[in-house]
């Protein structure tokens, strides 16, 4: 199987199994120690998908003992955060359709960090950590991805969609 193979299949999977986030990984105590990353992850019962993906793109797979109530495992999750979650998402952009638009989103919230990060860095008083607006920024973010994740469609949708196929 080619690589450009393995990441259409991987894409597919991704689009049904994946999970595209946006996270503060610091407590709320300090708003401005906090640290807001990007993480991906697939997670499935059997281990070969999760293994492609970390052969294709990095990252990490966890052995996981379950994943709720009534769902005994062991489950196989990959993860990748940051830069390579940034790169398998824009690798398997060209092929995403559910989740097209948090791929997107998450791009560009990488894009804002590396900008935001540049512009610290020059900042001449050596405070490194980020400021109030920065922070809402970020939060924005955050919480555009969560308006994503929403479910779009009502129980209506079926019923107005039924017969059109």
């Amino acid at each position: 199987m080619t690589r450009e193979q393995k990441i259409i299949y991987l894409a597919g999977l991704f689009d049904g199994e994946g999970c595209v986030g946006l996270y503060n990984t610091r407590t709320k105590i300090d708003r401005r120690a906090a640290h807001y990353q990007l993480l991906v992850r697939v997670t499935q019962k059997v281990p070969y998908a999760v293994e492609m993906l970390l052969e294709v793109f990095g990252g990490r797979v966890y052995t996981l003992s379950d994943v709720g109530p009534s769902k005994p495992g062991p489950y196989f999750s990959w993860r990748a955060v940051g830069q390579k979650a940034e790169n398998a998402l824009r690798e398997l952009l060209p092929y995403l359709m559910e989740k097209k638009s948090q791929a997107e989103l998450a791009i560009e919230f990488q894009e804002f960090r590396r900008e935001q990060n540049i512009a610290s860095k020059t900042r001449t008083s050596g405070n490194q950590r980020l400021t109030t607006q920065e922070l809402d920024l970020r939060d924005e973010y955050v919480n555009k991805m969560k308006a994503l994740k929403q479910n779009k469609f009502g129980l209506d949708y079926f019923a107005s969609t039924s017969g059109n196929q």
